[in-house]
């Protein structure tokens, strides 16, 4: 996921007509937001790691 896909997905984007679309902080909460993106690194960095 590039670094504009991540914000857009905890932060919510406008759409062309003007309406927001929310985001994982906006139907999580923060502190529930904090910890999906925390998994989310985490998760990135193991597809990153080398192959075994």
């Amino acid at each position: 996921m590039s670094p504009t896909q991540r914000k857009s997905f905890f932060e919510g984007k406008t759409m062309e007509d003007g309406r927001k679309e929310r985001g994982v902080v906006d139907i999580r909460g923060a502190d529930a937001a904090e910890k999906i993106r925390q998994d989310m690194y985490r998760l990135e960095e193991l597809r990153r790691a080398p192959k075994r």
